[in-house]
């Protein structure tokens, strides 16, 4: 993960420090992407329990400068638990939830086509809920922090909206609270433990981008 996130940092770096001039002028826009939500090991963190999901992002912004905004993510991401020896019916869900400022740089690469990148620091809290005949039981990582550095390509199809790919690494610190809850027992959190590993997440799909 560390080698993944230094990469995706410096290609951050190389494009938030260009010059190129890229089309955009300045002015409110909406950045949105969906696609597939994919767990990383990292340390002890496993992935081996659970399967790919899914991702939706919805990002309003400002672009102060034409190569640089400033956006507030919203993001909504799911995997899919596997877990081995459980009871037959037991159904099981698990999402995460990011809320966090993300600096975009943005650089022309010729007309129309568009480069970008970005890194933002923010809230992160992920929760595994399983339920069976009527009762229902879950687990909580809450008040995490966490970092996401991403890069992505956009076409102005017209002054107004782009659409293009993007792909980003949200890897979270071992801080915040760890959370169970039982039928009639009501939530119980302690404090993450100082040497917990936390699994990074790979998110990639389709992006679009309205400026108004």
């Amino acid at each position: 993960m560390k080698r993944s996130l230094s990469v995706l940092v410096m290609a951050t770096a190389v494009l938030v420090l260009s010059t190129g001039a890229a089309q955009a002028k300045g002015g409110f826009e909406l950045l949105v992407g969906a696609g597939i939500n994919m767990c990383s090991e990292d340390g002890d963190a496993s992935c081996d329990t659970v399967e790919s999901g899914y991702f939706g992002l919805v990002a309003p912004g400002y672009r102060f400068h034409r190569n640089f905004g400033i956006f507030l993510d919203f993001g909504y991401g799911t995997i899919e638990p596997d877990f081995e020896g459980l009871p037959e019916g037991v159904d099981t869900s698990a999402y995460g939830i990011i809320v966090m400022p993300t600096l975009r740089g943005f650089v022309e690469v010729t007309r129309g086509l568009e480069l970008f990148a970005g890194l933002g620091v923010g809230y992160f809290m992920f929760k595994t809920e399983a339920e069976y005949e009527g009762e229902s039981a879950s687990t909580s990582l809450t008040n995490m922090t966490s970092i996401k550095v991403g890069v992505g390509g956009l076409y102005w199809v017209n002054p107004q909206i782009g659409v293009g790919v993007m792909a980003d690494l949200i890897s979270t610190a071992n801080s915040g609270e760890f959370c169970l809850e039982y039928p009639g027992e009501g939530e119980q959190c302690d404090d993450l433990d100082d040497d917990a590993d936390i699994a990074d997440f790979w998110q990639i799909g389709a992006a679009a981008i309205f400026r108004f």
